[in-house]
C-alpha cells in the first residue's frame, strides 16, 4: 500500500507536472508568437530606418559633392581675388611712380615758367600805368572834342533855323 501511495503521488505529481508543462508552453507558444510579432516589427522597423538612412547617405554624399565643388570654386575665386590685388599693388606702384614723375617735372616747367610770369608781371607794372594815363587822356580828349564839336555845330545849325 505504501508502494501504491507512493506511486499514486508519483502519478499525481507527475499529471500536475505535466499540467504546468502544458500551461508553460501554451504561454511560452503565446510568448514566442508576441515575441515574433515584435520582431518582425522591429525588422520592419529597422528595413525603414535602414532606407532612411541610406537616403540620407546619397544626400550626404551629394551635399559633399556639391561641398567639393563649392571649395575648388571658392579656391579659384581667391586665386583670382590674390591675382587682382597683385595687379593692384602693380597699378597702385606705377601710378605712385608716374605721379611722382608727373610733379618732378611739373616743378621743372614752373621753375621754368616763373621767370617769365615774373618778367611779364614786370614789364606790364611799369608799362600799363603809363598805358592807362594815356588812354584816359585820349578819352578825356575825345570826351572834350566831342562835347566841344557838338556845341558848335549846334551853334551853326540855330541860326539858319
Amino acid at each position: 500500500m505504501l508502494l501504491w501511495a507512493a506511486s499514486m503521488l508519483a502519478l499525481g505529481s507527475f499529471i500536475i507536472l505535466a499540467i504546468f508543462i502544458i500551461v508553460f508552453l501554451s504561454n511560452a507558444g503565446k510568448f514566442i508568437e508576441q515575441a515574433k510579432l515584435s520582431l518582425n516589427k522591429a525588422s520592419a522597423d529597422l528595413s525603414d530606418i535602414k532606407k532612411d538612412v541610406k537616403t540620407t547617405l546619397k544626400g550626404i554624399d551629394v551635399m559633399q559633392d556639391e561641398f567639393v565643388k563649392s571649395l575648388h570654386h571658392f579656391n579659384d575665386m581667391k586665386a583670382k581675388a590674390v591675382d587682382t590685388m597683385t595687379n593692384l599693388d602693380d597699378s597702385i606702384e606705377a601710378i605712385q611712380e608716374t605721379t611722382q614723375s608727373v610733379r618732378t617735372r611739373a616743378d621743372a616747367v614752373y621753375n621754368i615758367i616763373r621767370p617769365f610770369n615774373d618778367l611779364s608781371e614786370h614789364i606790364y607794372n611799369k608799362i600799363a600805368p603809363p598805358l592807362i594815363e594815356t588812354a584816359n587822356f585820349i578819352t578825356a580828349a575825345t570826351k572834350a572834342f566831342s562835347t566841344f564839336s557838338g556845341i558848335l555845330f549846334r551853334k551853326k545849325q540855330k541860326p539858319e533855323e
